[in-house]
């Protein structure tokens, strides 16, 4: 007798199944990497994978999970129960996973090298370095193998790891990589935060214009304004907490998080389309702040 939950997922594997095009389907007789798996499991794998593609990640996992009991060896399979912890936000459970995936790849001398950006952005999320250039370095030197889009992630990635670490000239030389190569408005955004931690301005600056994220009643204390902070900052961006009573601006008695300062309005205009994406914080927005007080 099966259970209600899991004849859910197995709704929802169904309809993942009949969502895939004919031309998947065809392509579903073998794998791409492992083609002695057999059909039946492939075409699993894919509705899963689907579900994941739709959000439905409870689904997904299960689905994903079940066909690793069939196949534990089946590295795309691995990959997106990876991506579904990623999606969550679970990193460390996403690492375990994808050690299990690189060591089917080497094992199946499986030619697929954007798992290496994935370990190395993974590293960086969870704040390990070294780690992250090791496997980051990996994925620099299989460039040519790879996605126009993840290449271009993974030398903005090495720019911001060596961002955070202080090296500027690697950072300065990734970013213009990724900008003359893909024309990449996130490099642009930060050779612009490099720019700026290289030659920093006063911050309590007249008439400068500033992207706002986040405002928090002073009374209430610092607690939720450094958390959006904290979360901000693991985007490379440049983003510091601000004492609303300093400008004329802006509403007394607030904490501020923003971006900036920017001398012309049209930088602080052209970032903020690229910042509400990278955020997700979609009613962020533009504010000049007329006379400042500087800080002593």
């Amino acid at each position: 007798m099966i259970n209600r939950k899991r004849r859910i997922v197995l709704i929802a594997l169904a309809f993942a199944f009949l969502a895939l095009t004919c031309g998947e389907l065809l392509n579903a007789q073998t794998d791409a990497f492992q083609p002695e798996i057999a059909r039946e499991i492939v075409r699993e794998f894919l509705a899963a994978r689907e579900l994941r593609k739709q959000g439905q990640l409870e689904e997904a996992q299960a689905g994903l999970e079940n066909v690793l009991k069939k196949q534990p060896d089946y590295y795309r399979a691995l990959y997106n129960l990876a991506l579904v912890h990623v999606e969550r936000r679970e990193y460390r459970e996403a690492v375990g996973i994808l050690q299990k995936a690189l060591a089917v790849q080497k094992d199946r001398d499986i030619d697929d090298p954007k798992i290496y950006s994935s370990m190395g952005w993974l590293y960086m999320q969870l704040k390990l370095p070294e780690e992250s250039e090791k496997y980051l370095k990996l994925a620099e030197n299989h460039l040519d193998g790879m996605d126009p889009d993840v290449r271009e992630g993974v030398l903005n990635n090495l720019g911001t790891l060596y961002l955070n670490r202080k090296q500027y000239d690697q950072a300065d030389k990734y970013f213009k990589q990724a900008q003359s190569r893909f024309d990449s408005r996130v490099a642009a955004m930060n050779m612009a935060v490099l720019d700026r931690v290289r030659d920093p301005e006063p911050t309590y600056v007249s008439n400068a214009w500033f992207i706002i994220l986040g405002s928090f009643q002073q009374a209430r204390g610092l607690e939720n304004p450094r958390k959006l902070e904290k979360r901000l900052a693991h985007l490379t961006l440049d983003v510091k907490i601000l004492d609303s009573n300093r400008f004329s601006n802006f509403t007394d008695g607030l904490w501020v998080v923003a971006m900036g300062p920017y001398r012309l309005q049209r930088d602080a205009l052209n970032d903020l389309k690229s910042v509400k994406v990278m955020t997700g914080i979609s009613d962020a927005y533009c504010k000049n702040g007329g006379n400042a007080v500087p800080l002593e």
